[in-house]
């Protein structure tokens, strides 16, 4: 999920300029959308980006402590995971095994991407 950050702000992004009226481009409320889809997504690293960002390094800080709290109670060969609200430890050759379905809905973010 948090991998994919990128993607879901871009279709976001994607989105609001799909919804802009653009054959009224010369319009200053146009213009004024514009300039304000772009202000959120750099000004001062703020914005719909930056939540994005800091949603994205906390659960990877998290589990970084949490992989040192397991290296110390001794634990070896496992990945750091939480399962119903609790955490788990779960052996590597179990969590690579693990099939993960592609989400439909990134491809169809790809797809709009991409025109």
């Amino acid at each position: 999920m948090y991998d994919n950050s990128f993607y879901i702000n871009q279709k976001i992004y994607a989105n609001k300029l799909l919804d802009m009226d653009f054959p009224r481009l010369d319009d200053p409320k146009t213009h004024d959308d514009l300039s304000q889809i772009l202000q959120n997504e750099k000004w001062s690293g703020y914005g719909l980006g930056r939540v994005l960002d800091v949603e994205t390094k906390l659960p990877m800080s998290v589990f970084g402590v949490l992989g040192v709290v397991a290296l110390n109670d001794g634990q070896r060969n496992v990945m750091v995971g939480i399962s119903n609200d609790k955490i788990v430890y779960v052996p590597f050759n179990k969590a690579i095994k693990i099939d993960k379905p592609i989400d439909k809905e990134l491809i169809n973010v790809l797809a709009v991407l991409s025109i």
